[in-house]
């Protein structure tokens, strides 16, 4: 579920935070579900179909039968005749300026969620051993 919930968030370009808004989740949650340290309930399900725009129980198939979206492609995008008209008429510069552009944008996310991911995993490493030693100090 957290590797799944992950991919949508970074596909539609939003923080943890705005993706919980639009999940209408508290942010500690999304977190939880992307630490993969919660078991979510009908709530938390509805909100992340919502939020990640997929059909109405799918994270819940996520989690109970191992469903993954990406074996399920999404439909192709249809695009508007005036969208069509502006690729038409868009100068080859133009096209490879965006194109590079959403490349980059891609490294950029995928460079932040790497490192969110090591600061996350640091955090909890760090935790863990403060919580073996107030253990063994009993």
């Amino acid at each position: 579920m957290a590797e799944e919930v992950v991919k949508a968030r970074t596909r539609l370009d939003l923080t943890q935070k705005e993706f919980a808004a639009k999940c209408g989740l508290s942010h500690p949650t999304i977190q939880r579900v992307e630490g993969a340290t919660i078991s979510p309930r009908s709530k938390t399900y509805k909100g992340l179909d919502r939020g990640a725009e997929w059909p109405e129980g799918t994270a819940r198939r996520i989690v109970e039968e191992g469903w993954r979206p990406e074996a399920n492609p999404a439909p192709k995008h249809e695009w508007s005749a005036a969208e069509r008209a502006r690729m038409r008429d868009m100068p080859m510069t133009e096209v490879r300026e965006t194109y590079e552009m959403f490349r980059r944008k891609s490294e950029y996310l995928a460079e932040i969620w790497i490192q969110e991911v090591m600061q996350v995993k640091a955090d909890a490493e760090i935790e863990a051993k403060a919580d073996n030693q107030s253990d063994t100090e009993r």
